[in-house]
């Protein structure tokens, strides 16, 4: 049996196709990368999130997204050559250096779990770190409506750099 970093017995990896299915009564926050960074969200309203049926309609405006999260920290990649770098590492099953960082800074709670879109990644965090984590389709949804909303929900991220990234990130 693994125990966190408070010594506690690390909740499961949630895998379902209902709704979010927040299980520990903790907090809840998100990790997600985009194009030009690594951020991490708080999620401020759990109860509505566990009761939302569609993630998508609920919260597809950025004004109903904002009041649901709030940025703790954003980490912007330094160059185009460290996001397809740390987006390879993620893809090939490594956590980088940056991320490790990132997420033992600012997912400090014993009873906080960590939204991560992707399972094999949330297994990886869940493994080398003893952070819970929670990933599903809803999770997924909700990841997607971040991301496209990322320029509303993460303060001074220049559009032009974002999609900058994001095609480098298309083509590398």
């Amino acid at each position: 049996m693994k125990l966190n970093r408070a010594g506690l017995r690390g909740m499961e990896l949630v895998k379902s196709t209902g709704k979010v299915m927040i299980q520990g009564g903790g907090t809840f926050g998100t990790f997600m990368s985009v194009a030009s960074g690594y951020a991490v969200f708080k999620v401020t309203k759990e109860k509505k999130l566990n009761k939302c049926e569609n993630v998508v309609e609920e919260f597809s405006n950025s004004e109903k997204l904002s009041n649901l999260l709030t940025l703790k920290h954003f980490e912007q990649f330094k160059d185009i050559d460290e996001a397809i770098k740390a987006t390879t590492n993620c893809i090939s099953g490594k956590l980088p250096k940056k991320l490790k960082k990132l997420l033992n800074e600012h997912v400090l709670g014993e009873n906080e779990q960590l939204a991560v879109s992707d399972s094999k990644l949330a297994t990886i965090i869940k493994d080398k770190l003893e952070i819970s984590c929670i990933a599903n389709t809803p999770i997924q949804q909700l990841m997607s409506c971040i991301r496209t909303q990322a320029e509303s929900l993460i303060p001074n991220l220049e559009d032009m750099d974002n999609e900058a990234m994001q095609l480098a990130l298309a083509h590398g």
